[in-house]
């Protein structure tokens, strides 16, 4: 018996080292950009152990199958080439990895969504018996070299190497090579994601939720017309970063990878002119695996912990989501926290982590100007603001409703919010919100912006809903969802101060970011971007600006706003990628119609037609990308899951 157990501890010790190994070094293939150490592997192995406990059964089983099966065709081991402790091990290895490998295989077929149409064909089935049965020949092949050796041998055959390669290997990539040393200021882009403008002081509104950025706007460039580019994270940030209109980059909800030819990274032209660039982001939306962190030095992107990325973790997450979407969730509550599939995972980090990462990096002992973008996931949905602030911003409210919406656990099913509801998710917000606004103030506080030697864009990839005309977050072009803040602070003595503090009423958007962070810097702008560098100019009072909004499940589900002097074009469409005779065309004048409650398309028809024909006219030259729907193979369709953009769960 003591034999026995000795021979099933090192067969347990064995495959939950080497297992944990070899996910530690796929994770770092994966991003090279984390910090190396021993972190990712002890919390690996932390995963594997128990896994190769549960396997240990079903991998004495298979072993005494073997055996079983040989002695009843040859009636002696003589001649096999097997050793009980050898065959334990291959066993072993193979019914603990067995279950990710196959997890791995038809994990590459599902998409965004958790789209699994791929998986009721022939084609990822037979990739994954072969797959299973190529590593379970492999591991066979091994078996005679083991037994030969014996078992302390054998053992330490696995066990030291592993350890290595878990603790060490591989070695950090190099860094990107930078140009000469800049004689620019710093130029730092701070996105608040999810914020819409009319929730902050500079733009009007009275309740208290942004003292300190009041007064940061009184010495910036505040621009009252300002929009996205899109209603999703990933899109709209890859617009500010390369100057490009969504369609033009081919990015979309069903694509979330940056195509370096398509999407130009501005990041880039800060690392010729020999800026140091640092990237630091609270969702998972934006990891590195999307292509975004192109052209930057640094890229800070760990919202969770390392061992979330290992490939057994990921066959844990999507257990546990569809354990969640079962009859066990109500019964074993823990499955599935108010729509987030995890209680250990939720692909976000908080602001005040992400602003301490990047003042560290900021802070280093380098005396070359830096470029760095900050994205503020705060004020995104969950709403779930610290005590301090809800006892200033919340009101009283007896209703069912709380920060988590619709997905809360405790929502009821079927019920219609109502006013007060609404005004209970607002003031979690607004909550938020000033929360969001007392980090950032310490944050800028540490830069001394008032030595003039750093310049600031402050901005954010698109508003949020609650409520209005029926809708909630941001899955439409609605205005609250659209409307977002930009503010423009110019290194040193601004160029024209008449224009600091008041409102800016110019039509401006995302994709004017690019080429004002160029232009802060004094750099020239190389790639032939759209838009306008705010910092030195003025947008003409008759510009039009777009907001392609291609994030939907359904590749077809096209919506685009245009914009011009006061007029809204909305075009909602599908099969038409957004045009077409069977489009629905709405037109709204925002001066009198501000909600967008009146559609004025067949009362101006000169104006429905101008606006479209320019609108066919902006989009021509890109508007193939809208077909660009090869999906997400790879990327973030866990996260996308986790944050509900694919729906609520």
């Amino acid at each position: 018996m003591k034999q026995l157990f000795l021979r099933n501890f090192v067969a347990w010790v064995c495959s939950g080292v080497l297992c944990a190994a070899a996910d530690t070094v796929y994770v770092r293939m994966s991003v090279p950009h984390w910090p190396r150490g021993p972190e990712l592997f002890l919390q690996s192995l932390a995963l594997w152990a128990p896994a190769a406990l549960f396997a240990l059964p079903f991998a004495n089983l298979l072993a005494r199958t073997l055996i079983k099966s040989w002695l009843a065709r040859h009636g002696s081991l003589e001649a096999s080439g097997f050793g009980p402790q050898a065959l334990r091990i291959q066993c072993m290895l193979f019914c603990t990895s067995a279950p990710v490998l196959a997890h791995t295989v038809l994990d590459r077929h599902t998409g965004v969504g958790q789209n699994i149409q791929a998986l009721f064909t022939f084609g990822p089935w037979l990739e994954l018996a072969l797959s299973l049965a190529l590593w379970g020949t492999l591991l066979a092949a091994c078996v005679p070299l083991l037994a030969r050796l014996g078992a302390r041998a054998a053992a330490g055959l696995i066990l030291l190497p592993a350890l290595v390669i878990g603790m060490f290997l591989p070695w950090e990539d190099s860094e990107l090579d930078l140009g000469p040393q800049a004689e620019g200021p710093n130029v730092l882009l701070m996105i608040w994601d999810t914020t819409r403008s009319d929730h902050l002081e500079p733009y009007g509104y009275t309740r208290e939720t942004t003292p300190h950025l009041a007064d940061l706007a009184q010495r910036a460039r505040v621009f009252a017309e300002a929009r996205s580019t899109s209603i999703f994270t990933f899109t709209s940030h890859l617009s500010m970063l390369s100057g490009r209109y969504p369609a033009a980059t081919g990015a979309r909800l069903l694509n979330t990878n940056a195509d370096p030819k398509r999407a130009p990274a501005v990041a880039y032209e800060f690392a010729q002119a020999g800026y140091r660039t640092g990237g630091f982001v609270g969702t998972g939306v934006l990891s590195a695996r999307t292509g975004i962190q192109r052209g930057f030095q640094h890229w800070d992107d760990q919202v969770d912990p390392m061992v979330c990325e290992t490939r057994l973790w990921k066959l844990v997450h999507d257990v546990q989501s569809i354990l969640a979407k079962s009859s066990l969730a109500d019964r074993l509550r823990f499955l599935h926290a108010n729509g987030l599939p995890h209680w250990f995972q939720d692909f976000q980090r908080p602001g005040e982590e992400v602003l301490n990462r990047a003042l560290a990096w900021i802070e280093e002992d380098d005396t070359r100007p830096w470029f760095c973008v900050i994205n503020l996931y705060d004020v995104h949905w969950p709403y779930t603001p610290g005590s301090a602030s809800r006892e200033r911003f919340e009101r009283p409210y007896a209703g069912p409703m709380d920060g988590y919406l619709f997905r809360s656990n405790s929502y009821p099913e079927g019920y219609e919010p109502q006013a007060a509801d609404r005004g209970h998710i607002v003031d979690l917000y607004d909550a938020e919100l000033s929360e969001l606004d007392e980090h950032v103030d310490r944050f800028l506080g540490r830069l001394h912006l008032e030595r003039g030697d750093t310049a600031l864009v402050l901005t954010s990839d698109h508003g949020e809903a609650f409520g209005e005309k029926g809708q909630w977050e941001h899955d439409d072009i609605g205005e609250p969802q659209v409307r977002i803040p930009m503010l423009v602070l110019e290194p040193g003595s601004p160029s024209q101060p008449e224009l600091l503090g008041a409102a800016i009423e110019r039509s401006v958007s995302g994709v004017d970011v690019a080429k004002t962070l160029l232009g802060l810097a004094g750099l020239e702008d190389n790639h032939g971007r759209a838009g306008f560098n705010l910092a030195a100019e003025l947008p003409p009072l008759e510009r039009g600006v777009l907001i392609e909004d291609r994030d939907h499940l359904d590749p077809e589900d096209v919506r685009l706003a245009y914009y011009r002097e006061g007029w809204k074009l909305l075009s909602l469409a599908k099969g038409q990628e957004g045009r077409g005779s069977e489009a629905l065309v709405q037109l709204f004048h925002l001066e009198s119609d501000p909600d967008c409650e009146r559609d004025l398309a067949t009362e101006s028809p000169q104006m429905l037609e101008q606006l479209s024909g320019e609108l066919e006219q902006m989009r021509a030259a890109w508007a193939a990308g809208d077909r660009n729907v090869e999906g997400d193979r790879e990327g973030n369709s866990a996260a996308l899951d986790g944050l509900g953009y694919t729906g609520d769960d």
